[in-house]
């Protein structure tokens, strides 16, 4: 049984899940173990901002006249003025001015003064407050019997972060629970006429309360990003499996049809649009040489068995001239009047096994260049002067043609058409040949038998009165239409015409 396997789309949708789900895992990590902390962070940073714009408000103005949502409900500062006792009060809804009477306060207020604040020492701030709480406690029991006071342990973080920002002195009293965070961040300042003091309480949800809303946010997020990603999938996906689709079938196709025409029309301006114009020329190179090879097979078929019986009768006539010959039977026993018939017959045999021999090479890659044709003509004519001179013909060679061609395709070519005029010529007659944009090749007197013009191309079919072999203007039509040519004959008034001309592109 086959073992099923995933489509790509499949294989696409799986890669993008499992690289969906290492993304969500890293992102909802980063939120549950990492967000929290940089939120805090952020929080603390934006609370010290909206203080400091606060106070250098408070600065410039001695009291809170903003109504620009920064102010906290709890917020409120002070100015002292150097040399004064008297104190400057402001917050959200009030502004107000009171005078210090306990010396152990006024000590302090003129500590301040003096103090640049570029250090902080907490033991002297100790050392200085202490008296006077000591005083303001003392006022206190005045008013007031505490019967009992027990003190509650709280599992927190209490922290103190100082911070000079640009000459203000920030304190951070921090006080971190499971629960929430609070804070009270304490500003002082100072210029020529005093000292200023913000302080400003802020309170906020704690690190648990983040996580656990990012918990309950991860199902919701995680359902949203494997939606998204399976759309994204299917839209991705479309856009690469149709055209391999396309391409598939296409091929499937073209298996059961001859010569299917590959009209896929894909325009991905990608690799697969690449891959389809790579397989459009493959397959039209493919359709070529199988039409080429079909055409060349069909002619070989046709060319051997047509010589295959042409050497029957060759063949039997030599092999009984031979045997009677030898037996001497009758007239054959004058072997000197029969031997040459012999050799006739024997010759025209070897003439059709060279053909044969011939016709398995024609489908050797050609080699091509420009090549001046008149100059190969020229030694077809050299290499046939012998029985040219035996008729006594007058041979013209006129103009010149050069052409991207193969030189043996064009040897062979004119040495066939050559010697078919010749032997298809009276003694004395003349062949012409010209050479300008077409090439023309005429030979005179001769006589050929019209109704077999057309069929001239055929094997072993001559136009001549005397009996050939046929073959030569059979051969020379092939090597023609390998290398783009197109051949036609013509007969009248005794002149036999071969005319070749460059197929249009």
């Amino acid at each position: 049984m086959k073992k099923r396997s995933l489509n790509i789309s499949q294989k696409n949708f799986l890669y993008n899940l499992i690289l969906t789900l290492l993304i969500c895992v890293i992102i909802f990590s980063y939120m549950i173990f990492y967000m929290p902390n940089v939120y805090l962070e952020k929080k603390v940073e934006s609370y010290e901002k909206d203080a400091l714009s606060v106070h250098n408000f408070f600065v410039k103005h001695k009291s809170y006249n903003r109504d620009d949502g920064i102010m906290n409900m709890g917020m409120y500062s002070y100015y002292v003025p150097n040399g004064e006792n008297t104190i400057k009060l402001s917050g959200q809804r009030f502004n107000s001015s009171v005078t210090v009477k306990n010396k152990e306060l006024i000590s302090f207020l003129r500590y301040m003064e003096k103090d640049d604040f570029k250090e902080f020492d907490w033991k002297e701030f100790e050392d200085l407050t202490r008296p006077v709480i000591g005083d303001f406690k003392k006022e206190l029991d005045k008013l007031f019997e505490i019967n009992n006071l027990e003190k509650i342990e709280i599992d927190s973080n209490d922290t103190l972060s100082v911070k000079n920002i640009d000459g203000i002195f920030l304190l951070n009293f921090k006080m971190s629970s499971d629960e929430s965070v609070a804070a009270n961040l304490v500003l002082i300042s100072k210029d020529d006429t005093g000292t200023y003091v913000s302080i400003y309480p802020y309170i906020f949800q704690s690190i648990g309360d983040i996580k656990s809303t990012v918990f309950s946010a991860i199902p919701v997020i995680f359902l949203l990003v494997v939606l998204i990603v399976f759309l994204v999938n299917r839209i991705y996906s479309k856009s690469i499996t149709d055209p391999i689709i396309e391409m598939s079938n296409f091929t499937k196709r073209s298996k059961n049809e001859k010569n299917a025409k590959y009209d896929l029309q894909i325009s991905t301006h990608d690799e697969l649009e690449e891959l389809s114009n790579n397989l459009k020329e493959l397959y039209e190179t493919l359709t070529e040489n199988y039409n080429n090879l079909e055409k060349n097979t069909k002619k070989r078929e046709i060319f051997v068995k047509a010589t295959s019986h042409e050497l029957k009768t060759p063949l039997q006539t030599a092999i009984l001239l031979n045997e009677s010959m030898i037996n001497k039977i009758g007239k054959y026993k004058d072997t000197d009047k029969y031997l040459p018939e012999l050799r006739e017959k024997l010759s025209k045999i070897q003439v059709l096994i060279d053909d044969l021999l011939f016709m398995n090479r024609i489908d050797e890659s050609p080699i091509y260049e420009d090549l001046d044709l008149s100059l190969i003509l020229k030694e077809s004519i050299k290499n046939h002067a012998n029985l040219i001179s035996e008729k006594k013909l007058n041979v013209e060679v006129n103009g010149s043609l050069v052409d991207f061609v193969d030189y043996d395709h064009f040897r062979i070519i004119f040495d066939n058409l050559i010697k078919n005029a010749i032997e298809n010529t009276e003694s004395g007659g003349k062949i012409v040949s010209s050479f300008d944009d077409n090439i023309s090749i005429i030979n005179y007197p001769t006589e050929i038998k019209e109704k077999n013009l057309e069929g001239l191309f055929d094997p072993f079919v001559s136009g001549s009165i005397k009996k050939s072999s046929g073959l030569g203007l059979y051969i020379a039509k092939n090597l023609l239409e390998d290398m783009k040519y197109d051949i036609k004959l013509s007969y009248k008034d005794n002149k036999f015409s071969v005319n070749i001309k460059k197929k249009l592109k």
